[in-house]
C-alpha cells in the first residue's frame, strides 16, 4: 500500500485525549523490527517501530450499532453504500495523532495472511538468476548464463539471447487466489530456476491446468495459487520463441 503524506490532527496529545481517538486502546497496533548502522561504525543495532490504528470510536459505535440491526435482515441500498472511515494513527508513543483516508485505513487493517503474501510466484531478483531449467511437452531445455560485473548474458544451445519476454512471462504469474488445493489437471510447464544466493539457491514452479481460465501453480511442491491460464500460455509462448527458433 501506498501511504500519502499523513494529515496532523493533534501536535501534543495528552493521556486521557488519546480515548477521543480511540487510542487508548488500538483497534490494530503493527510493529516493525530494523537494523540501522551507527554513523561512523560498522556496528549494527535492531530497533522497533510500532504503528497503532483506531477507527473514530464513535463512528465505530454507530456502525456497530447499524451492523447489529440489519443482521439478518437484507441491506437497503443506502446502506449498502461504501462509506468515508475516519480512523487514526499513532507512532508508538509519540504525541502527534494522524488522519488515515479511508483507504489506508482499510489497507491496514486487511492484516490477513494471504494479504501479505507475495502475489507474484516469483520474486527474486532476476539479476541473481544463473540458470533456468524448463519442462515443457516432455521435453527438457536448460538457458544458462555468464555473469560479467552487474551484467548477465543469457545463452541457450551456446547461442546468446535476449531473456526479456521469457523474465516479463515470469514476473507475470501472479495469484488470482490462494489455494492449498492438489492439481489432477496436465503440467503445462514447469521452471526450475537456480540462483546466485545462498538464501534461495534454487525454486522450482510447475503450473498445472485447472480449467480454460486458470492454473493451478505448485511451488517447491507445494500448491500456491491459481494463476490466469493466460499468463502461462504467455510463457510458453515465450519459451517456445527461444527454444524453437
Amino acid at each position: 500500500m501506498q501511504v500519502r503524506s499523513l494529515s496532523y490532527i493533534n501536535y501534543n496529545v495528552s493521556e486521557n485525549d488519546l480515548a477521543s481517538y480511540g487510542l487508548d486502546a488500538p483497534e490494530l497496533s503493527i510493529t516493525v523490527d530494523y537494523t540501522v548502522t551507527e554513523e561512523g561504525t560498522d556496528e549494527e543495532k535492531t530497533e522497533s517501530f510500532v504503528l497503532n490504528i483506531a477507527r473514530d470510536p464513535k463512528e465505530r459505535a454507530e456502525e456497530e450499532k447499524k451492523a447489529e440491526k440489519r443482521e439478518n435482515q437484507e441491506k437497503t441500498d443506502e446502506e449498502s453504500e461504501e462509506k468515508e472511515i475516519t480512523a487514526y494513527a499513532r507512532a508508538g508513543e509519540s504525541r502527534i495523532i494522524y488522519q488515515l483516508s479511508t483507504e489506508e485505513y482499510e489497507s491496514l487493517m486487511d492484516r490477513s495472511y494471504d494479504s501479505l503474501r507475495h502475489q507474484e510466484m516469483f520474486w527474486a531478483d532476476f539479476k541473481d538468476v544463473s540458470e533456468l531449467e524448463i519442462l515443457l511437452e516432455g521435453n527438457t531445455y536448460t538457458i544458462t548464463s555468464d555473469k560479467k560485473g552487474d551484467e548477465r548474458v543469457y545463452r541457450y544451445l551456446d547461442e546468446e539471447l535476449e531473456l526479456a519476454d521469457i523474465r516479463s512471462a515470469i514476473k507475470g504469474l501472479r495469484a488470482e487466489a490462494f489455494t492449498d488445493e492438489t492439481p489432477d489437471g496436465k503440467e503445462e510447464i514447469s521452471l526450475t530456476i537456480r540462483m546466485d544466493n545462498d538464501n534461495y539457491p534454487e525454486t522450482t514452479i510447475q503450473l498445472y491446468r485447472y480449467n480454460g481460465e486458470a492454473c493451478i501453480a505448485v511451488v517447491d511442491r507445494e500448491p500456491v495459487a491459481f494463476v490466469a491460464r493466460a499468463s502461462v500460455v504467455d510463457l510458453v509462448e515465450a519459451v517456445n520463441g527461444v527454444v524453437l527458433k
